[in-house]
């Protein structure tokens, strides 16, 4: 017997450390997701704990590949893999890591997005610029702040938030000095909770400097119907182009419709600068995001094909 008391022993002073270093680290996450009219998002987590070194994080359904980008605390880039829809970080023993990347989140049904995120964390939702909230899931806190919406939700879980995107830009019109508030009633149905019971409201803000106006509201779930509240949405969007955001206009006007890594080999760029400048210039309204054979492309809207 003492062999084999032995031999248990020895397996059990090698196996032990093994376990132990296995442990996952307990992590901190946040994240926070930027959505535009078209229900595709910017998203940014924010992971810190002691000693990473391996991390996974499962990914939004309908992130792009080519978008992610993985970094540590002093900026330089992280290795990572993808596994069954997971990102796995090798972190190299850092106690903080950020990653972003876009992903498709909505679909659209009767002019209103219904995007659905999983975070794995406190998560922060920012909704285009003047958007309309047309309803929730879950329990969080509203705010407006720089003509967006943004909805906080404390925890873990599955959300869907449905919203109206806002009026064109050439439909902008000028509001300031005052806030307005209105309220219009709906009738309550028995069956609701409280956390989703509806509640409207439409908010216009506007500052000393910038116009600007937004609408929230709630409504039940199972209404869908456009509301013609939507159209009074306005807002003043950053019309501002720097040289880059030029350039990718004119290769886009150029070669036509074009992949985020086209773009940046072209111009001689990042991957991350280029999808963060075609962001933007989707939500400037001059660029539109299309799919073609199940790839995300961008391509400069019609209307904006033409210099003025």
């Amino acid at each position: 017997m003492r062999p084999c008391v032995a031999v248990l022993l020895a397996l059990l002073a090698i196996l032990t450390p093994v376990a132990s270093a296995a442990e996952a680290p307990s992590l901190l996450t946040s994240s926070i997701y930027k959505l535009d009219e078209l229900g595709v998002a910017t998203v940014t987590i924010e992971v810190s704990g002691e000693n990473l070194i391996v991390v996974e994080l499962p990914l939004e359904q309908g992130y792009e590949p080519e978008s992610i980008v993985v970094y540590g605390p002093d900026g330089l880039p992280l290795d990572y893999d993808i596994v069954n829809n997971t990102l796995i970080v090798y972190a190299g023993n850092a106690t903080r890591l950020t990653v972003e990347y876009t992903a498709l989140l909505g679909r659209q049904a009767d002019g209103i997005v219904e995007a659905t995120i999983h975070p794995s964390g406190p998560a922060t939702i920012y909704l285009p610029r003047g958007a309309a909230l047309a309803g929730f899931t879950g329990e969080p806190t509203i705010d407006y702040s720089s003509g967006r919406i943004v909805l906080c939700y404390s925890g873990p879980g599955e959300y869907t938030i449905d919203y109206v995107p806002s009026a064109p830009p050439s439909t902008v019109s000028q509001k300031a000095g005052n806030i307005e508030t209105q309220t219009v009633s709906e009738k309550e149905t028995s069956g609701g909770t409280n956390s989703n019971a509806p509640i409207i409201a439409v908010l216009a803000a506007a500052g000393a400097s910038t116009a600007g106006a937004a609408i929230l509201f709630r409504r039940k779930r199972s209404e869908k119907n456009s509301s013609s509240a939507a159209t009074d949405v306005v807002i003043v969007a950053d019309s501002t182009l720097d040289e880059r955001d030029r350039a990718i206009l004119e290769l886009l006007r150029s070669r036509g419709p074009m992949g985020v890594s086209d773009v940046a080999r072209s111009l001689g760029i990042s991957k991350s600068t280029a999808w963060r400048k075609l962001q933007k210039l989707v939500n400037m309204g001059l660029v539109e995001r299309i799919a073609v054979d199940g790839s995300p492309l961008y391509r400069v809207k019609e209307s904006n094909q033409k210099e003025d």
